[in-house]
C-alpha cells in the first residue's frame, strides 16, 4: 500500500471511528490491529503510524468519545432557571437538563460510545479509568453556579460526586439495553422507546435533587402521560435513595 496512505486526511479519522465501533462491540482484548485495519481497508503499518500502538488507539478511542459526551455546555445555559434562588425552578431546571443528557446520549451515533465507556468503567481497567478521570468536565462548575443560590449548603464536590453517578447510571442503563429488553420480554435487539430513558433520566434528577435538599422536580405533562417507565429499570422510587455508588465518569 503507499506512503500516500498515510497522508490522506481522512485515513486516520476513519480509523478511530472504526476502531471505537470495535472496541465497544467486542471489548479491547478481542480486537487486534489486524482487524482495526482490515475494516479501515489500511495497512497494519498506517494504523501504527498514526497510532504507534493499539493501547494508544484505544487510549485516543476513550479520550474521543469523552469530549464528544462531556460536550454538553449548551445544554446547561438552555435549561438554566429564570430565578436562580426558587428551589422548584432550579430542579426542573436539573430535570431538563438531566432528560437533554440523556436524549443527546441516546441519538443513533453516540450508543456506540456509550457501549464503549461502559466497557471500559465495568471491567475496571486502571489505565482506562485513569483517562477517565483525567479528562476536565465544565459541567459540575456550570450546574454548581446556577444551583448555589437555591441551595446555598452545597458545595462543588457533591455537585461533582452527583453527576458522576448520572454518567454512571447512565451508561449502565442504555448499555444495559439488551438485558431490558429480556427483562420486559421484548426482542433482545428491539429499540428501547425514548420515553423509558426519559423516565431514567427523571429518576436521576430526583436523586440529585433530594441529596442537596431541593424539592422533588415536576412531572412534564409527557411523563405524566407515559406508561411505560423506567421503574422497571434500576431507577424505582424503592431504590432511588440506595443506587447512589461513586463513579469514575
Amino acid at each position: 500500500m503507499s506512503d500516500l496512505e498515510h497522508t490522506t486526511l481522512d485515513t486516520k479519522p476513519r480509523i478511530l471511528q472504526l476502531a471505537i465501533q470495535l472496541f465497544a462491540q467486542k471489548g479491547p482484548d478481542a480486537v487486534g490491529i489486524r482487524e482495526i485495519a482490515a475494516a479501515a481497508n489500511v495497512s497494519l503499518n498506517t494504523v501504527m503510524y498514526h497510532f504507534k500502538s493499539k493501547e494508544n488507539l484505544y487510549n485516543q478511542t476513550l479520550l474521543y468519545v469523552l469530549s464528544q459526551i462531556r460536550n454538553q455546555d449548551s445544554i446547561i445555559a438552555k435549561n438554566k432557571p429564570h430565578d436562580p434562588s426558587d428551589p422548584l425552578q432550579v430542579a426542573n431546571a436539573i430535570a431538563n437538563t438531566f432528560n437533554d443528557f440523556m436524549m443527546d446520549l441516546i441519538q443513533d451515533h453516540k450508543m456506540q460510545f456509550v457501549d464503549l465507556l461502559a466497557r471500559a468503567i465495568y471491567s475496571q481497567q486502571p489505565a482506562a479509568q485513569q483517562i477517565i478521570l483525567d479528562v476536565p468536565d465544565t459541567i459540575p462548575q456550570l450546574l454548581f453556579d446556577y444551583i448555589k443560590p437555591a441551595a446555598p449548603n452545597t458545595n462543588l464536590g457533591e455537585i461533582h460526586f452527583l453527576i458522576n453517578i448520572f454518567w454512571t447510571q447512565a451508561i449502565l442503563y442504555i448499555s444495559g439495553r439488551t438485558l431490558i429488553n429480556i427483562k420486559n420480554q421484548r426482542p433482545v435487539d428491539s429499540q428501547i422507546p425514548a420515553i423509558a430513558y426519559k423516565h431514567a433520566a427523571f429518576q436521576l434528577s430526583i436523586l440529585f435533587c433530594r441529596h442537596i435538599n431541593l424539592p422533588d422536580p415536576q412531572k412534564s405533562d409527557e411523563l405524566q402521560s407515559t406508561s411505560y417507565t423506567a421503574e422497571q429499570g434500576p431507577f424505582s422510587n424503592t431504590n432511588i435513595n440506595t443506587q447512589a455508588q461513586t463513579s469514575v465518569i
